[in-house]
């Protein structure tokens, strides 16, 4: 890899995180306050939902930096919600099991465990195959 590919990787990685945690700061936050009517195995779909909107514009202008007619916006979204889908489903999953089995976890407990569990494949999968640069 040359210096400047490795300053990019870099550079979205970062980025990548932050936007991450802005998503997954959403995706808690209204999960939980969802929660206060529903149960939260409900209320995690309704965060995850709000989240996806904050995560596919950031990665798309923030994190891989696509521009003008490369956004294609139709396809992308189609592709990302299906590894964003993938990823809470894992979360979703993991958050019926930690509630299930470890009964002494808190409901922000479980769902702050749930949540955190996908960052890297979604980086890998969005990189590599939702907001690849279709030009180059």
């Amino acid at each position: 890899m040359k210096p400047a590919d490795v300053r990019e990787l870099f550079r979205q990685l970062v980025t990548f995180g932050v936007v991450g945690v802005a998503a997954t700061v959403v995706h808690y936050f209204v999960a939980l306050a969802a929660s206060m009517f529903i149960p939260l195995v409900f209320a995690n779909p309704v965060g995850f939902l709000c989240a996806f909107w904050v995560s596919y514009f950031g990665h798309l202008h923030l994190t891989f930096q696509v521009s003008g007619m490369s956004k294609n916006h139709l396809a992308r979204i189609a592709k990302f919600f299906a590894v964003a889908l993938a990823g809470f489903l894992v979360g979703q999953g993991a958050l019926v099991v930690l509630l299930s089995k470890i009964p002494m976890l808190a409901d922000w407990q479980a769902l702050m465990l749930a949540v955190a569990i996908v960052p890297i494949t979604t980086f890998v999968i969005s990189r590599i195959w939702v907001f690849k640069d279709s030009s180059s």
